[in-house]
């Protein structure tokens, strides 16, 4: 077998003076499998690069820069429609920019001892039902699409069994999701008629209770504004002397898929007894 003919190819010192990246940056590219060698000399293991690859360099680059991981780098390489992917990227980090904003400007309340962005708390009685429930570790980034596909599920069940369920779904958090660590959520569907348990649905009986709520606008369901209406109610449980009971919960009264952003669409909701 005739040796590969390099002198087309750069070596890895050639590749990297073009390249910008230093030979420690190729090896790292190259054991996560992003920027490997055309060829690697059998004997003394001096690895060559075609010119061709100074494309995947560079962006490998922009992207290591960009603090993209390196496995999300693998699938914008391997993408049939690179552009698109690049797009939902930036559209997803702009997301994250405005979130960090707001949390930034939460914690700039936390450090002053200030109590943030204000809520109204509002009160009310909350006449006792019969729920089908759906529980669940997550981590918080798991946790829209738990109670989404949650909701679905239990509604979709009762419908088979035909039994009617009512409009308003809540979800209790017992434990709070974060990002390190999963916490325990609870999903719950009101219904009126006689039902059995089935499919990893629960029932129970959630008893007629006084709760506090904040009213909150679609756009508002996002981590900073959620915590800063969470310890808004809490404070004001704390303030007016009152016990908590059965778990807060956000409680959906509004069509979540045709609500606009703008308008009010859920409960922050402490249910309490004096």
């Amino acid at each position: 077998m005739n040796p590969i003919d390099v002198s087309s190819l750069l070596t890895a010192g050639d590749f990297s003076r073009v390249s910008g990246l230093s030979r420690k940056a190729l090896r790292v590219y190259e054991d996560y499998g992003l920027l490997l060698p055309v060829h690697i000399h059998p004997e003394n293991r001096y690895r060559f690069y075609a010119p061709s690859q100074l494309r995947d360099a560079r962006i490998i680059q922009v992207l290591r820069m960009m603090e993209v991981s390196m496995d999300r780098i693998q699938l914008l390489l391997d993408s049939t429609d690179p552009l698109q992917d690049l797009n939902d990227l930036w559209v997803h980090r702009e997301k994250q920019h405005v979130q960090h904003r707001a949390f930034a400007q939460y914690l700039h309340s936390l450090f002053e001892a200030q109590g943030g962005e204000m809520f109204e708390v509002h009160t009310r009685q909350v006449d006792g039902e019969y729920v089908a429930t759906l529980s669940g570790q997550v981590y918080a980034h798991e946790a829209p699409g738990f109670i989404s596909s949650s909701i679905a599920k239990i509604r979709r069940f009762l419908e088979q069994q035909q039994v009617e369920a009512r409009e308003i779904d809540w979800t209790i958090c017992h434990e709070g999701p974060s990002r390190d660590a999963k916490g325990s959520m609870e999903v719950c569907v009101p219904f009126v008629g006689s039902l059995l348990p089935g499919e990893g649905i629960s029932l129970k009986h959630e008893p007629p209770h006084q709760e506090a709520y904040i009213r909150l606008r679609k756009e508002q369901c996002q981590p900073a504004v959620l915590m800063q209406a969470y310890d808004a109610g809490q404070r004001w449980l704390q303030e007016q002397g009152k016990v908590p009971i059965l778990g807060s919960r956000e409680v959906y009264f509004a069509d979540w898929s045709t609500v606009a952003d703008h308008e009010e669409a859920f409960d922050l909701a402490f249910p309490y007894h004096d």
